[in-house]
């Protein structure tokens, strides 16, 4: 087994590389992510190219987070108790398998729109089972002092990943649709490959060998417990549920609002060049509270989103996408530490998917009132609404006296290694 990084070591990326496994883990994301990035991309234009309806396009996206909820709720449970490494690679087996059922039914003109729709459910079925494996792996793998390097890794990877993802998105689709679909076959089954590379103990031990209701109620009240105990947590959990509710229609309605498929990898290329920048630069921002950080992030993609209201042409439309990607990646990675870090790790996977459940709950409504009320409100006030709303939520953020958290607050959760984490 590798030796951890040392305490007193140094904390940055080259120290976070030298640990094998997780090399091999992000590896694995680096990837994954590349087809999931073609595949987000090639689904929404594929069911615009079969029915041309707002109606079904929000339909396909509202129901595909549905099985998140759902299934989220248990998925978590079966991660902290079971074996995690065999959960990512079966996970990503059984999805390479739903992607190539639509390959098949596209070649031989069978794939109708209800089809996609439940292989895009089945689909999110399974990723509820390996986004908590994935987040463990990784609270795993790093040690505390490296994990906001961890997140902003993860996050700086996924991000240079879709830059080149809608591009060859787009090439892959003016050669063939077939193609973007295929491409994510081979990314998963060559992840679930790198994966089964990892050699970590505490990956692979099952802590239970068989799930009875009784013991599924008990982890998961442990999950709720987690969350609800910490009032920073708690606090958070409830303004994401409304800002995701908010923000959940973006996905649907910025391909109404352009003529090609060109320009909507366009925009999807700016988005993530925005991360990118934005996952740079909080590194070094660490002067002020957590929550500071997190309103700003939120500011600069209500600020860009709501300027869509304004009906600007594309160029315009590039530039405010690209001021959301540096405010999504002041949110994700900022709130990710502080959950992976807050919440003890033998209960990790089935909070992190608590979290997913309530922040998600409201997205699938969102999505399909957009769908409903396009023929009857302008897709621009629509934007205007979800700008100005979104402003309005960071100013009750931050005259919330339980979002007050000083930073150094956000690492003094991780003290004890065997009775757990103090919240």
């Amino acid at each position: 087994m590798e030796q951890p990084v040392s305490v007193n070591e140094k904390v940055s990326f080259r120290a976070l590389l030298s640990l094998k496994s997780y090399r091999y883990l992000i590896f694995s994301q680096f990837v994954s992510n590349m087809g999931d990035g073609v595949y987000r991309l090639a689904l929404i234009w594929l069911m615009k190219v079969l029915t041309e309806s707002p109606l079904l396009m929000s339909i396909l996206l509202a129901a595909e987070t549905i099985p998140l909820i759902i299934f989220g709720l248990f998925a978590g449970v079966i991660v902290d108790r079971g074996n995690k490494k065999r959960i990512m690679v079966v996970s990503h087996l059984l999805r390479a398998a739903l992607i190539l059922c639509i390959v098949l039914l596209f070649l031989f003109n069978r794939l109708h729109p209800a089809a996609l729709i439940i292989i895009a459910v089945l689909l999110t079925t399974v990723s509820a089972f390996f986004r908590p494996a994935l987040t463990v792996a990784i609270r795993t793998l790093v040690p505390e002092q490296h994990m906001t390097q961890a997140q902003s890794l993860s996050q700086m990877i996924q991000t240079i990943v879709s830059l080149a993802a809608p591009a060859l998105a787009a090439g892959l689709i003016a050669f063939g649709m077939e193609y973007a679909f295929i491409l994510n076959v081979v990314t998963y089954l060559l992840g679930a490959l790198i994966i089964l590379w990892i050699n970590e103990k505490e990956l692979v031990i099952s802590t239970v060998s068989e799930f009875t209701a009784k013991m599924i109620m008990t982890d998961l009240k442990d999950g709720i417990h987690a969350i609800t105990k910490h009032d920073f947590l708690r606090n958070c959990m409830i303004y994401f549920t409304i800002l995701n509710f908010l923000t959940a229609p973006e996905t649907i309605l910025l391909p109404l609002i352009i003529s090609n498929v060109t320009e909507l990898a366009m925009l999807e290329i700016s988005f993530f060049i925005g991360i990118l920048l934005g996952s740079l630069c909080i590194n070094y921002l660490n002067r002020y509270d957590a929550i500071i950080y997190i309103c700003c992030g939120i500011s600069l993609f209500s600020i860009g989103i709501g300027m869509f209201a304004f009906g600007i042409p594309l160029v315009w439309q590039v530039i405010c996408v690209f001021v959301n990607g540096i405010g999504s990646a002041f949110v994700n990675i900022k709130m990710g530490t502080l959950i992976t870090l807050m919440v003890p790790k033998e209960v990790l996977g089935r909070a992190s998917s608590l979290i997913s459940v309530m922040v998600l709950c409201a997205m699938p409504v969102s999505v399909f009132l957009v769908g409903l009320t396009t023929g009857l409100v302008s897709i621009f006030t629509i934007f205007g609404i979800i700008g100005g709303a979104g402003l309005l939520i960071v100013v009750l953020m931050l005259m919330n006296p339980h979002l007050r958290m000083k930073k150094e607050q956000s690492y003094e959760y991780v003290e004890q290694k065997s009775g757990g984490i103090s919240l």
